[in-house]
C-alpha cells in the first residue's frame, strides 16, 4: 500500500535559554509518495506484540523530536495517533490487534513548534529555579512573558507545569505527612528543650500538630511584655489546613512567635488543643493577657483554658462588627474609638451617651462586651496592643511557606527564623558593646520623640517638684504623676511611658530617656534572642506511613475561578444593552425638550408705555 511519506529529520536550533528552546523552530523535509515500510523510522518498522507497545513507541519517538501526540482512534484491530495540535498533518496508523504493524505513517507538521510541543515538561523545567528560589510565580504575568517570546500556552498548562515543579522541588504533599513524625523526631535529637504534640485520628490520618522550639521558650522567659496575641490563616497546599500562631512583641517592638500549630479547621476543638499546649509548653501564668478577634466559641475556650488571665479582643475586628450589624457611620466610629482608649470613667461615659443618643442597640451591644475592648474597664495590661495587627503581620510574613506541604512549611519557617535569631542578636550584641550601660532600642526612643512633641501642649502643675509629684491636666480633669528614679508612676493607667509621663519630665530636671524601661533596652534584646534554632535535613527522612487528611471541598463557588469565554461574551453583551439603554435614554431626553414648548416672555414695562 503506497502513500505519500516524507522524512523525519526535524533537527532543531541550539539555544542559550530556556526561551529560545520554547520559541526555536524545527525544519521537516518533505518527499515523494513511496512505500511505507522503506520510509519508516527503526522504532516503527517492527511488529507489536499489543497497540499499547505500539503507542509506547510512538510516544518516545515524539518525545525525542519535541511534540506530544493524542489517540482519537483506538478499536479493535485499529489504532490511529495524531498529532496533539488539532490543526497538524501529522499522524500514524496500526492495524491489528496481537501482531500489529505500522501501515500508513505522515510525518509532515503543518502546526508551529508551540502548537506541538509537550509543553509541560519544558515549562516545568523553566519554573523549578524560581520554585526553588522561593520566587512567588504569577501564572498570568509568566504567560504574557512566554507571549511576548513567541510562544502561546494555555492557563492550566502553565499551572499544571507549575504543580510539578513543586512537587519536583518540595516532595509529594502526602508523602510529606508520612515524613512528619520523622522530622519532629529529628528536631527532638538536636534541641533538647523541644515540645511538640502530635494526633491522628483512629484511621492513621493526620489531624492536628503543635510545636514550640527551645529558642522560643527562652524568648518567652525573657519577654519584656506579658501579652499574646492568637490568629490563625488558611493553608493554601492542596490539602488545605489552618496555621494557628501565637505571637507577642520583643523590646525594640518586632514580632516573634513562641508557638504554631497547624489544624484542621479554626473551630473551639482545635483552639483547645493549642491552648492546652501553650499552656503546658510555655507556663502561662494568669497575669498574661490574651487577644484575639471575635470568633465565635473562642471565649468559652479561653475560660475554660486560661480561667484567670484577661482576655481583650481586636478593636479593628469590632469595627468590622459595628459596620455589618449596625450599619455605623463615621461619627459612631469615631465616638466608639475615643471610648476605647479614654483613660478616666467620664470621659468613657460621656463618648457612651453619644453612641447612644444615635443608636441604642450598639450602644447595648457596646455595653455587654465592655470588658474585652475598652481600657478603663479592662482588667489587665494590653501595652498598646489594641488589635491583633502582629498576628496578621506574622501571617503575611509566611505568605510564601502557606504554599508548600506540612513538612516544608514547619521547615522553612524554621530556617527563616533562625535567620531573623541570629540578625537581631547580633544588632544588639552591637549595641550593648559600645560600653555604655544602658542603650535604649530604636522604636521606644522613635515613640518617646513623638510623645515628646505632644506632651509640650499639655499644662502641667508641680506639687512636690523635690519629690517628683506633678499634677498634668487632661480632657476629663487631671492626672496625678510621680516620677522615680526606678519606676514613674501615672493615674491614667496607660502603657509606660505616657504623655502624662513626658510631660511632668520637661517641667522638671529629669530627662524623659530616663522613662524608658529596663525591658525595652538593648540588653533585654539580647536575652531573648540568645538561644538557637536546631537544624534539620529533610533529605533522609523516613515514611511512618500517616496518611494525608480527608481533603474536603468548601462550600460555594471558588472565588479565584476564572470566567469562561461564555461569561466573558455575557458579560460584553450586558455592557453593550447598558450603553445602548443610556444612549436611548439620552435622545429621548432630547426629543422632550425640544417638544416642550417655549414660555411667552411677558411684556416689560416699557413696551406696555410706547403701546400706549
Amino acid at each position: 500500500m503506497s502513500t505519500s511519506t516524507t522524512s523525519c529529520p526535524s533537527t532543531c536550533r541550539a539555544s542559550q535559554s530556556d526561551s529560545d528552546t520554547l520559541a526555536s523552530s524545527c525544519s521537516v523535509s518533505t518527499t515523494s509518495s513511496s512505500s511505507s515500510s522503506a520510509e519508516l523510522p527503526d522504532e516503527l518498522n517492527t511488529v507489536f506484540d499489543s497497540q499499547e507497545a505500539a503507542k509506547i513507541a510512538v510516544s518516545k519517538l515524539a518525545q525525542q523530536e519535541g511534540f506530544s501526540t493524542r489517540t482519537p482512534v483506538r478499536q479493535q484491530g485499529k489504532m490511529k495517533l495524531v498529532c496533539s495540535s488539532k490543526s497538524c498533518t501529522w499522524n500514524v496508523f496500526f492495524s491489528g490487534s496481537e501482531n500489529v504493524i505500522c501501515t500508513s505513517f505522515n510525518c509532515s507538521h503543518k502546526c508551529t513548534l508551540s502548537g506541538r510541543l509537550d509543553r509541560t515538561d519544558v515549562l516545568m523545567e523553566k519554573l523549578i529555579p524560581r520554585v526553588r528560589d522561593n520566587d512567588r510565580v504569577d501564572i498570568k504575568s509568566f504567560r504574557k512573558q512566554l507571549k511576548r517570546e513567541g510562544v502561546q500556552v494555555s492557563y492550566d498548562t502553565v499551572y499544571r507545569a507549575l504543580q510539578r515543579a513543586k512537587q519536583k522541588v518540595f516532595g509529594d504533599e502526602d508523602s510529606s505527612y508520612g515524613q512528619l513524625a520523622s522530622w519532629l523526631e529529628s528536631v527532638g535529637f538536636d534541641d533538647e528543650d523541644f515540645s511538640c504534640s502530635l494526633d491522628e485520628d483512629e484511621e492513621g490520618r493526620f489531624k492536628r500538630v503543635a510545636l514550640t522550639f527551645g529558642a522560643y521558650k527562652e524568648a518567652w522567659r525573657n519577654r519584656p511584655v506579658d501579652v499574646l496575641s492568637m490568629d490563625g490563616c488558611h493553608l493554601k497546599a492542596c490539602h488545605g489546613g489552618t496555621l494557628l500562631a501565637a505571637v507577642t512583641k520583643d523590646a525594640n517592638g518586632g514580632i516573634f512567635p513562641v508557638g504554631v500549630g497547624v489544624v484542621e479547621s479554626e473551630n473551639s476543638s482545635s483552639w483547645e488543643f493549642f491552648f492546652s499546649f501553650l499552656k503546658w509548653s510555655l507556663d502561662i501564668t494568669t497575669t498574661t493577657t490574651l487577644i484575639s478577634d471575635r470568633m465565635k466559641g473562642l471565649d468559652n475556650v479561653i475560660a475554660t483554658t486560661f480561667p484567670g488571665n484577661p482576655h481583650g479582643c481586636c478593636l479593628l475586628h469590632l469595627e468590622r462588627n459595628l459596620l455589618s450589624k449596625f450599619n455605623a457611620n463615621r461619627s459612631l466610629l469615631d465616638a466608639f474609638r475615643s471610648a476605647a482608649l479614654a483613660r478616666s470613667e467620664r470621659t468613657y461615659e460621656q463618648h457612651l451617651q453619644t453612641i447612644k443618643a444615635k443608636n441604642k442597640k450598639m450602644e447595648k451591644y457596646l455595653r455587654d462586651c465592655e470588658e474585652t475592648w475598652a481600657s478603663v474597664k479592662f482588667a489587665g495590661l494590653r501595652e498598646r496592643i489594641s488589635s491583633t495587627n502582629i498576628s496578621e503581620s506574622f501571617n503575611s510574613w509566611i505568605l510564601d511557606e502557606r504554599r508548600l506541604p506540612i513538612v516544608r512549611l514547619l521547615d522553612q519557617m524554621r530556617s527563616r527564623f533562625m535567620e531573623v535569631w541570629d540578625r537581631r542578636r547580633t544588632a544588639a550584641s552591637k549595641a550593648v558593646g559600645h560600653g555604655k550601660k544602658r542603650v535604649p532600642c530604636q522604636r521606644p526612643l522613635k515613640h518617646l520623640r513623638d510623645l515628646t512633641n505632644h506632651a509640650r501642649k499639655l499644662k502641667v502643675v508641680a506639687a512636690h517638684k523635690k519629690k517628683g509629684i506633678f499634677e498634668v491636666s487632661i480632657e476629663g480633669g487631671t492626672v496625678k504623676v510621680i516620677l522615680k528614679d526606678g519606676k514613674s508612676e501615672c493615674t491614667c493607667s496607660g502603657a509606660s511611658p505616657c504623655i502624662h509621663m513626658v510631660a511632668a519630665c520637661l517641667c522638671s530636671d529629669c530627662s524623659p530617656v530616663n522613662l524608658i524601661p529596663d525591658h525595652q533596652c538593648e540588653a533585654q534584646q539580647l536575652l531573648i534572642y540568645d538561644g538557637c534554632l536546631p537544624y534539620v535535613c529533610c533529605e533522609d527522612l523516613e515514611d511512618n506511613g500517616m496518611k494525608p487528611p480527608i481533603q474536603r471541598r468548601q462550600r460555594g463557588r471558588p472565588r479565584g475561578r476564572i470566567a469562561s469565554k461564555g461569561e466573558k461574551q455575557k458579560k460584553q453583551e450586558e455592557k453593550k444593552k447598558k450603553k445602548k439603554k443610556k444612549e436611548e435614554e439620552k435622545k429621548k431626553q432630547k426629543k422632550n425638550e425640544k417638544k416642550k414648548p417655549s414660555k411667552s416672555k411677558k411684556p416689560s414695562k416699557l413696551k406696555k408705555a410706547t403701546d400706549r
